[in-house]
């Protein structure tokens, strides 16, 4: 089995998680990320705040953004909350919106928020994480069930399903973002990305599997059956 894996910004290696991840017998390749603090796998990346940062980042408006943007590319955003959240009681308005924002970050951006007290905790999670997404997470295609009725809607997800690795929830979410299926299929891998919520690998699927030449491929299947016989 190969060795695991994760990328992590150049900015978090002043924090010691890395070096901490490394003596764990995994690889940790440090780049200069423009999303995401720790990039778990295509589909799953990470957001180290400690409460400190958190409480400056809400008010500053960096936060927001920061996770609205992580949201937009990965899947599977999540949000690890470090250190004493007591703190965040010193002050009552702090507090009413430290919920508010909890909520409106898990509701509306879907990010996963996991908390942890101490730096060891924090690193325990990411590890955590990558097994989970790289050992115990199902790498087949998603499957599609026909719907019982040809109701419109259901129609049009049926058909985004036909592509690996789309499910349900995608098809609905690239739907609602674009309008119609030729808005989606006519649109480039970026916009993809940006406006459907879809990974780099869902988009790539998407965008490749429209450009291939279904006669190469007939060709290449007879000749390899001619080899064979």
């Amino acid at each position: 089995m190969s060795k695991l894996f994760m990328y992590v910004d150049n900015r978090e290696e002043n924090s010691g998680i890395p070096e901490l991840i490394k003596a764990e017998n995994i690889n940790v390749y440090t780049k200069n990320l423009t999303v995401a603090d720790y990039i778990v796998s295509d589909r799953c990346a990470v957001e180290r705040k400690s409460v400190s940062d958190f409480i400056s980042s809400l008010f500053d408006g960096r936060l927001i953004d920061q996770l609205h943007r992580l949201s937009q590319v990965y899947e599977k955003p999540v949000l690890i909350l470090e250190g004493d959240i007591s703190l965040i009681y010193d002050d009552p308005y702090k507090r009413k919106f430290f919920f508010k924002t909890l909520l409106n970050l898990t509701i509306d951006y879907n990010i996963r928020i996991l908390f942890s007290t101490c730096k060891n905790l924090t690193k325990d999670l990411l590890i955590s994480l990558l097994q989970y997404e790289k050992l115990s997470k199902p790498t087949y295609p998603l499957a599609r069930r026909k719907p019982k009725k040809l109701d419109r809607r259901e129609l049009l997800k049926f058909i985004l399903k036909g592509f690996p690795y789309i499910g349900d929830k995608t098809a609905e979410k690239l739907l609602r973002s674009f309008g119609s299926l030729r808005k989606i299929l006519t649109a480039p891998r970026a916009e993809l990305i940006r406006l459907g919520g879809v990974t780099l690998k869902q988009a790539k699927i998407i965008t490749e599997l429209l450009d291939s030449p279904y006669l190469i491929e007939v060709k290449s299947e007879a000749r390899q059956e001619k080899l064979g016989a």
